[in-house]
């Protein structure tokens, strides 16, 4: 499934979701805020979701559930520097420390070679891909975040779900394979995998996720979110059969230290 249509389709699974929530928790879809609030959480729904997710699904693509997990320790760092330099919160020498150590970690989780001994270029782009949209990410909910902390959080996850899926829908109509785009949507035998990760990721997931940094520090919440890397690359394995090489170990232990040393921040 192409990775714009993913994340189109999980995303209107999320806004299905939340507007049945909405009600059961007593909050309205439309409430009196400034306009620019609303600006602020589409904007950041548009940046984080509709195109940092879409690089996601498309780095996973390339490089691989194992060594994502090593990449995507980098977002907590990036979340922390956001958060520096746009919010005012500490950053210190052993988060600077641990920054360091986790790029060693992706750099030797990349070095990936494949059947003719040459480094896997897929799985470069791939990595670079991931950087990229974790950057976008921890960009998306930083500039959502002093929204956010004055908001409803049901209200603030459901605008910006709207926000991502009508800018994903507008690209994928803007496209030359649009029909092959929402075609791809239509009920198939894979939506016995992609419906329950929908109905985990944009729904459960996303509303625990923004419901982290509500109610914490920006930094405090991303550091929390790196137990993912733990979760990513067992699951890989269990699952997805994604063989532990002794790379991918070491590159996992690396990031986990690193990630250690930026709580200490």
């Amino acid at each position: 499934m192409p990775p714009i249509t993913l994340n189109l389709f999980k995303n209107i699974i999320g806004v299905v979701l939340f507007a049945i929530t909405l009600p059961i928790v007593g909050q309205a879809l439309f409430i009196d805020l400034p306009i620019s609030d609303y600006a602020i959480i589409i904007l950041s729904g548009v940046i984080g979701m509709t195109v940092g997710d879409t690089l996601f699904l498309a780095a996973l693509n390339r490089m691989g559930a194992s060594v994502w997990a090593i990449v995507s320790s980098l977002y907590s760092p990036l979340v922390i520097v956001m958060a520096y330099f746009f919010l005012g919160e500490r950053f210190s020498w052993p988060a600077i420390a641990g920054i360091t150590i986790i790029v060693g970690a992706i750099v030797l989780a990349s070095a990936r070679r494949d059947e003719f001994g040459h480094l896997d270029k897929n799985c470069l782009v791939g990595i670079l891909l991931g950087i990229l949209s974790l950057l976008l990410m921890a960009i998306g909910i930083i500039m959502m975040k002093p929204v956010l902390d004055r908001t409803p959080l049901w209200w603030a996850i459901q605008v910006r779900l709207i926000g991502s899926a009508v800018s994903l829908l507008f690209l994928v109509l803007l496209s030359k394979r649009r029909w092959f785009l929402l075609k791809a949507m239509l009920p198939h035998r894979n939506w016995r995998f992609i419906l329950p990760g929908s109905i985990l990721g944009p729904y459960l997931a996303l509303g625990c996720w923004i419901a982290g940094f509500k109610y914490t520090l920006a930094g405090k919440a991303a550091i929390l979110n790196q137990m993912n890397v733990i979760f990513i690359f067992f699951f890989a394995w269990l699952f997805l059969k994604e063989p532990l090489t002794w790379r991918k170990s070491l590159g996992l232990v690396l990031a986990l230290l690193g990630a250690s040393l930026v709580i200490l921040y």
